[in-house]
């Protein structure tokens, strides 16, 4: 849940400053984190892979 409540953090505070939400939605690392939710040892790389999404979604803020 932590996961899904960081991406629409930072999704907010991405299309504020000027990012698309197409771009939003689509960052790869979004995807991996949905992919890795299923995978052995998600708990232990959530943190990383949630750090990721977040980074990303910022460059598609500063992308536009």
């Amino acid at each position: 849940a932590q996961a899904i409540l960081t991406f629409q953090e930072e999704a907010k505070k991405a299309m504020a400053a000027g990012a698309r939400l197409q771009d939003v939605v689509n960052v790869p690392a979004r995807t991996e984190l949905m992919r890795a939710r299923f995978a052995e040892g998600y708990l232990e790389k959530i943190g990383g892979l949630v750090e990721a999404m977040v980074v990303e979604i910022a460059a598609t803020a500063e992308a536009n």
